[in-house]
């Protein structure tokens, strides 16, 4: 029944402000551990799209290509997802004209 009611809850797709968790390194394990930790933050009334964790990641790591590429693919990895903010975008976009 949980679920159900999650049509309410706002979607973040951009997030605003500085990062309120630490990304320790690019690893799997602590790429999970930093989006748990961003988790702790958001409002009862907020769903974190993949692209709140990609934005921060590219704002991390935008000096290091290298880095960030592996910090984008444990991110797909751990959320199981590879939407990006134009992809959200444009799934919005369409369910808006259906």
């Amino acid at each position: 029944m949980e679920n159900f009611f999650e049509f309410t809850k706002s979607r973040v797709l951009v997030p605003a402000g500085k990062c309120p968790a630490i990304l320790k390194s690019e690893s799997r394990e602590d790429v999970a551990e930093w989006i748990k930790e961003i988790q702790r933050f958001k409002k009862p009334n907020e769903i974190f799209e993949v692209s709140v964790y990609r934005y921060w990641a590219h704002r991390i790591y935008s000096d290091d290509r290298e880095l960030l590429n592996k910090v984008l693919d444990n991110i797909a990895t751990v959320t199981n997802s590879k939407e990006t903010l134009y992809s959200l975008m444009k799934d919005s976009l369409e369910k808006d004209l259906c």
